[in-house]
């Protein structure tokens, strides 16, 4: 393994289950934890080392296609599940909006962690 002298690692380590991301500023290597995450909303997101302030690159059109999938079949199975044992079709459609939370928010930050890298800002 490629190391630098002040043994920094220089590529994206993908080392937790939360992901990391790699300040542009001092290849400094953080987790994205769900208290950062829900910090920066527009991916701004702040190094714990040097406290310069970098963005997040956008998803590609095929991320946004796959939470899209996710979430609307956590949703349709809700609501077959809620229409099977309740026979509620207002509880199905609640559950919809509950499935889409549930899944869409731990999928997109997961994505974060290991498809988003770090840019200056400029």
């Amino acid at each position: 393994m490629n190391r630098r002298n002040d043994h920094q690692i220089s590529h994206h380590p993908k080392n937790t289950l939360a992901g990391q991301l790699v300040c542009p500023h001092c290849q400094v290597a953080f987790p994205i934890t769900w208290r950062r995450y829900w910090a920066t909303p527009l991916g701004n997101y702040r190094c714990p080392e040097c406290r310069q302030l970098s963005h997040a690159t956008a998803n590609a059109w095929w991320v946004w296609l796959i939470i899209f999938i996710a979430m609307t079949l956590v949703g349709i199975v809700g609501v077959l599940l809620v229409a099977y044992v309740f026979h509620q079709s207002w509880l199905g459609a609640a559950l919809i909006f509950v499935g889409y939370l549930a899944i869409g928010f731990p999928l997109d930050k997961w994505l974060d962690g290991h498809l988003r890298h770090l840019k200056i800002r400029s």
